[in-house]
This record gives structure tokens, sequence and C-alpha cells, in this order.
């Protein structure tokens, strides 16, 4: 009879405890796939300062192919000339320039 409640017992509390378990992780499970639903809807917008209708298109490529995969947007930001895309960057106009990329900028630098 000891043995049985004994049994009986920790069945009932393993039971507890799966079904607890259980829905704890189904509760963790769709917080989670909520919160990266949002963070694919939300994409960070990225503005990029060009001088040329070359680098308009690459960027409209990249931005239409292979940018919204990873949740960004990218704003072109056509310029003139070459030094109004720096004075942009400089002021925070812009996020970025075409041209001032890292091998670009370790050549300059040389």
């Amino acid at each position: 009879m000891n043995r049985r409640r004994f049994f009986l017992t920790a069945l009932g509390s393993l039971t507890v405890s799966l079904i607890f378990a259980s829905c704890s992780q189904q509760s963790t499970q769709n917080s989670t796939n909520t919160q990266t639903i949002s963070q694919k809807e939300q994409k960070e917008v990225i503005k990029v300062g060009v001088t040329g209708i070359l680098s308009e298109d690459i960027l409209k490529f990249v931005n239409n192919n292979i940018a919204a995969k990873e949740g960004l947007e990218i704003q072109v930001v056509t310029f003139n000339d070459w030094i109004q895309p720096n004075t942009a960057l400089r002021d925070k106009v812009i996020d970025a320039n075409f041209f001032q990329h890292r091998p670009f900028m370790n050549n300059a630098s040389k």
C-alpha cells in the first residue's frame, strides 16, 4: 500500500510537471514567434548617398533583391558632385556614402 501511494504521488507530480512545462514552452514559443514577425515587419532604414546612375541602380537592385530579406530598406539619396555626399554624411543627413567603403578608405589612407 505504501509503495502504491508513493508511485501514484510520483506519477501525479510528474504529470503535473510535464503539463506545466509544456504550457510554459508553448507560451515562450508563441512570444518568440510574435517577436520574430514584428521584427521582420520593422525594417531598418539606411540612407546611402550616391553620385551616379550606376551606383543608384546597384543600390536599387540590392534593395529589391537582398536587403528586404535581411530586414533592411535602402533609401538612395542622389547628389550632383563628389563633395555633397561627404558633407551630408558628416551632418548625419545620410547613413553611408556609396564610395566610402573599407577598401576605398584603406587605399585613400595610404
